[in-house]
């Protein structure tokens, strides 16, 4: 894959955009967690209620700390083995982080994700990106770019 997709959707992420993407499980789209007009937006346009709260994807466990509360040494050992299958976990997150990304919890969802595109992204933005289900809430998934 050329860098030239990669470096298109950082830039679009930096500006505040949203963008479409695959993951692991489904296509996704998402924002930069610290743009919160963004995540507004992305909420509104899945039609999805604000107290469901999100997950964040990210290349390393690094790229998630300002969204996560500290963590068991044992906790993060498991979070950063190595997996065959794509897992998201549910952490505790700090007060200050926003509704909008941890709904009605006081924990959000994260990933340490697998996918080659999703890696780059995330390498190259040097931040989590938020990942949702590319489709309108309650509606049929999306699992490639052409449905």
């Amino acid at each position: 894959m050329s860098n030239w997709p990669i470096s298109h959707a950082a830039h679009i992420l930096k500006q505040g955009g949203i963008i479409a993407y695959p993951t692991e499980a489904v296509f996704g789209i998402g924002c930069l967690p610290d743009k919160l007009n963004s995540v507004q937006r992305l909420l509104n346009l899945k039609k999805r209620p604000i107290d469901k709260g999100l997950i964040l994807l990210a290349d390393n466990l690094e790229q998630l700390r300002p969204f996560i509360s500290p963590l068991d040494h044992n906790v993060l050992k498991k979070i950063q083995s190595p997996t065959t299958m794509p897992t998201t976990w549910v952490v505790p997150t700090p007060s200050s982080t926003s509704p909008l990304l941890r709904g009605k919890f006081h924990s959000i969802a994260i990933r340490i994700t697998t996918h080659p595109v999703v890696k780059q992204l995330c390498q190259k933005i040097q931040s989590p990106i938020i990942s949702t289900s590319a489709n309108i809430t309650g509606k049929h998934m999306t699992y490639n770019a052409f449905e």
